[in-house]
């Protein structure tokens, strides 16, 4: 799965897998179908990710 679509929770080290990431995740694939707009945290850095 691409990273900018993880929910934050997965990019941690050991992540906690729960469907809460999931129903994340496809929140955000289903806003960048329908908005025709880009999605997800490609333009952010991890860090920036964590400190949000």
């Amino acid at each position: 799965m691409a990273d900018g679509i993880k929910a934050p929770e997965l990019l941690y080290e050991h992540p906690i897998i729960t469907t809460k990431a999931d129903v994340f995740s496809f929140g955000l694939m289903t806003f960048g179908l329908f908005s025709n707009e880009d999605y997800g945290y490609f333009y952010f850095t991890i860090s920036t990710i964590f400190l949000k």
